[in-house]
């Protein structure tokens, strides 16, 4: 959209004076997230770069690492720019987390469908006609959101919605979408091949034509994952927190080995 800021992430180094500069030309904002000594920028500095792009805070207690700021980028302008955004990573990686952050921090409605293997074709209906209801009666800007989308026979369908904007089962669902401005957003679980089958999902593979199109999480930077566990854990003695930072990234190797990426 026209009036909507752009990112762009810049890789040269910045004083760390100048870390969070706001580029006035056209609206658009320059980050960085390396020092003049190559070293990456506190999560402070990070937050600081949300809040001169967006002016709030999030409240959703995310924790901000290079790598999961990046995906935060990534997604706004996959969003930004009326393409779909579908994030492919493990349980607990933070798909549906991160979306929920930035659409707070957008001020953007996010509606949440959890699609399940009992997920149907009518059971997408009715949370399209609820969700339109919502848009229709509420301004500004609304994301519709299927998680877990691979778990579903009706991926096709999801696809077809996500891609496409259009939906072929209801023609009142398919002319309020013509007429109102969602963006549309998934998550699923990634393929993984062991033995040379297949495994850890329930539909063979992520629709063909969504596979060049779907991006993965990045692999966490070293020290990530810690800081991360860290923060889960602070409620908890810190030596516990210490035990799960170093066991983690071991357990990781061990399944890297094992299993190798489908698509």
């Amino acid at each position: 959209p026209p009036c909507a800021p752009f990112i762009v992430v810049g890789a040269r180094p910045l004083s760390s004076e100048r870390i969070g500069y706001l580029d006035s030309r056209n609206d658009v904002r320059v980050l960085h997230l390396r020092r003049e000594d190559g070293s990456a920028v506190s999560e402070e500095e990070m937050l600081n770069h949300l809040f001169l792009l967006f002016g709030r805070k999030h409240t959703t207690g995310m924790k901000f690492t290079p790598t999961l700021f990046m995906a935060l980028v990534k997604q706004l302008l996959l969003l930004q720019s009326e393409r779909p955004a579908v994030l492919v990573g493990d349980t607990g990686a933070g798909k549906t987390l991160l979306l929920r952050t930035l659409a707070e921090l957008a001020g953007w409605q996010l509606h949440c469908m959890d699609v399940t293997t009992g997920t149907r074709v009518d059971h997408i209906t009715v949370f399209l006609k609820e969700a339109m209801e919502e848009v229709a009666s509420c301004a500004g800007r609304h994301v519709f959101f299927f998680d877990e989308i691979n778990t579903s026979a009706a991926q096709a369908s999801i696809k077809v919605l996500l891609y496409d904007r259009h939906w072929v089962h209801d023609s009142q669902v398919d002319a309020c979408l013509r007429q109102h401005h969602v963006m549309f957003a998934g998550a699923a679980n990634p393929y993984l091949v062991r033995n040379g089958h297949k495994v850890f999902a329930v539909q063979e593979a992520v629709h063909p034509t969504m596979e060049e199109t779907a991006w993965c999480f990045d692999t966490p930077q070293a020290g990530e994952v810690a800081t991360c566990v860290m923060h889960l854990c602070k409620e908890l003695p810190e030596e516990i927190g210490a035990r799960l930072s170093e066991v983690l990234p071991k357990i990781h190797a061990f399944y890297a080995q094992r299993y190798l990426p489908c698509s």
